[in-house]
């Protein structure tokens, strides 16, 4: 899983093929071996929040679920807009990823194109009733074929730090997080 392992690996010839964060591309290209970007769709990555249960759901606890700031969707607005995703796309996938809509849907993505604003979050919290924050964890694991994963919740997070968010970084690794977060035979992540 260690990324320079796999890079050494690809230039001496002992690897044949792998998936490298992108930030790695242009390094491998110079040392001439032959690169390909995911294609379009090929990956999308979500990160998504517990507490959102409806009380039809059997695990619905209601002194727990439906507790947490982001039930407001001015919360989670103002956590959206506060990610510059171009800046993302750039930085940790050098410029060979597209800016993610929010929410992933299939149908009318482009409304959801929400541009960055922190100041527009920070008065979305205000107004949420949060105008000095709030403190949860950020649960931060290596997604199989995207090894970026880690390096893209430190970047959400920091993100979220300058709107005065204090997000804890919580590692675990990626089975115990779908074993944990098992939905109907989905991951938390794929049923939201």
């Amino acid at each position: 899983p260690e990324i320079g392992t796999k890079v050494a690996m690809l230039k001496t010839g002992e690897l044949d093929l792998a998936n490298v964060p992108g930030e790695q591309l242009p390094d491998l290209k110079s040392a001439g071996l032959a690169t390909e970007a995911n294609p379009v769709g090929g990956l999308i990555l979500n990160v998504s929040w517990g507490g959102l249960l409806v009380p039809e759901d059997k695990r619905y606890n209601p002194d727990v679920h439906n507790k947490d700031p982001w039930v407001d969707s001015r919360v989670r607005k103002a956590m959206a807009i506060s990610i510059d995703r171009a800046a993302i796309a750039k930085a940790i996938y050098a410029g060979y990823a597209d800016p993610a809509g929010v929410p992933m849907l299939t149908k009318g993505v482009e409304k959801y194109q929400y541009a960055y604003d922190p100041a527009g979050a920070k008065q979305l919290l205000k107004d949420a009733g949060y105008p000095d924050g709030f403190t949860f964890k950020a649960m931060s694991y290596i997604y199989p074929s995207a090894p970026e994963t880690p390096r893209l919740m430190e970047a959400l997070c920091g993100y979220w730090q300058q709107i005065g968010l204090t997000p804890k970084i919580t590692n675990i690794d990626y089975a115990a997080y779908v074993s944990k977060n098992k939905v109907t035979g989905k991951t938390a992540g794929e049923a939201c």
